[in-house]
């Protein structure tokens, strides 16, 4: 039995605080994400039946993903889909990304992190606008190494939301840079191409954030941030299916620079350890109990390890938004600032002009 629901309200009557033994942690983001991957993945099933969806076949795949856990004493494997719009292998990619670049970010003297963004725009423009947004991209870095003789180093990621109202998509990138004259310049330049294109009116400078990113553990986190999953399971079931449909076959996490692209091993089979779990099993995953169930009815993790987990994780969620509101206005201010600067100075280059 791999239920230790006793061994949990023991820990809580002892010590009086709420938290969840760290080696059950897996097995609880395991059961937890299976249900939240089930019950999208069913909305865009049948929204794909009856739209004719090209990617009805690939829902299918998310949905036996994961369906059943074979545990081998401490190991405990899975079949992974590796769809992107599946939460667990979305968890799991995040992971291997941050294994395999972590070295290579902590070596940034200055990272930032860069939203770059424009104009929503409709359903039918989206492909299109995913591939002007990428060649505007390739252009300002290679304009930056040409001009000004700097190289940009780091990672982007493409990410979209979906506004019901207006029924637009809202494409952006989010990067992390390894220094703040690149990701100054990088706005600078993202801001001229489309200016110039297309005109101001489709672009505001107040909608690019650049926010410094302070400690080692600050910069996984950001990084973790880039790497989620392209659409959020909150968006409407249309829109993520044509996101999805939009972007099928594109890299949506690309390496800049010498950050060079982490060969990753492409494995349809998860393994997790766990330490202190005995015994052989198969836990199957059982929808109208949200639990996986072995042969004798027992589950694999218990209500209350799945309660205080999601505790834990709302408060650690809302301590992470008030940082991030923080900075949010704390970046407001200094962009205020810095165009309220700009345009005092072209003010005094026209009067100078004007008296001579």
């Amino acid at each position: 039995m791999c239920n230790s629901t006793s061994y949990l309200l023991d820990t809580l009557e002892t010590t009086g605080y709420h938290y969840l033994p760290k080696q059950r942690e897996t097995l609880v983001k395991r059961t937890l994400q299976k249900a939240t991957t089930l019950e999208n993945t069913f909305k865009l099933i049948d929204y794909a039946k009856d739209n004719k969806s090209f990617l009805l076949k690939a829902y299918w795949t998310t949905y036996y993903c994961g369906g059943a856990i074979l545990q081998e004493g401490e190991k405990f494997s899975f079949r992974r889909c590796k769809k992107k719009w599946c939460r667990t292998c979305s968890h799991i990619r995040t992971a291997e990304l941050i294994n395999g670049y972590k070295h290579l970010l902590e070596d940034f003297k200055e990272p930032q992190l860069v939203v770059l963004t424009m104009k929503n725009c409709k359903g039918r423009q989206l492909k299109s606008q995913y591939q002007k947004m990428v060649d505007a991209f390739k252009l300002a870095t290679r304009n930056i190494t040409k001009t000004h003789g700097l190289r940009l180093n780091g990672i982007r990621t493409w990410e979209c939301t979906y506004n019901l109202k207006e029924d637009e998509y809202h494409p952006h990138f989010n990067i992390v840079v390894d220094t703040k004259e690149g990701a100054e310049l990088l706005r600078d330049y993202w801001m001229n191409y489309w200016q110039s294109r297309v005109g101001a009116k489709h672009i505001n400078i107040n909608a690019q954030f650049i926010n410094e990113i302070s400690t080692t553990n600050d910069l996984l986190e950001v990084f973790k941030y880039t790497t989620k999953l392209a659409v959020s399971h909150k968006e409407e079931t249309k829109a993520q299916d044509w996101i999805y449909q939009c972007t099928k076959g594109k890299r949506l996490a690309q390496p800049i620079g010498s950050l060079r692209k982490v060969k990753i091993e492409s494995k349809k089979v998860q393994e997790d350890q766990v330490k202190g779990e005995q015994g052989n099993e198969i836990w199957v995953y059982e929808k109208d109990v949200e639990h996986y169930v072995n042969a004798h009815g027992e589950t694999l993790v218990s209500d209350d390890e799945k309660n205080v987990y999601l505790i834990e994780k709302q408060r650690i969620k809302a301590l992470k938004n008030q940082a991030h509101e923080r900075n949010n206005v704390h970046q407001r201010r200094n962009t205020q600032t810095t165009v309220s600067t700009s345009n005092r100075s072209i003010g005094r280059s026209c009067i100078k002009a004007h008296e001579r």
